[in-house]
């Protein structure tokens, strides 16, 4: 049986998007594509597509990646710790 991540790994690729929303951010998670859902971000007037089980951000038409991929598992989305640090720079 492999080892069990660590708590702190777990934590850094998994964040759910309610951390978003803590941090003052517009989420929107977008079902309109039924097998190709997306997270919405909205920074001020800038908004940031993540789609489910990808690596990347984009960013208007800039496509931005990422170690780890985000997760949606039918209620909430979780993606890595990066995607959150990129969105709140």
């Amino acid at each position: 049986m492999p080892p069990k991540p660590s708590v702190s790994a777990t934590a850094a690729l998994f964040v759910p998007e309610t951390a978003l929303v803590d941090a003052g951010l517009t989420v929107n998670i977008n079902v309109e594509e039924a097998f190709n859902p997306v997270l919405e971000v909205t920074k001020g007037d800038v908004t940031y597509t993540i789609p489910a089980n990808k690596n990347i951000v984009l960013e208007g038409e800039t496509v931005n990646s990422f170690n780890g991929i985000t997760v949606y598992n039918g209620t909430h989305f979780f993606i890595p710790q990066a995607m959150v640090d990129f969105i709140n720079q």
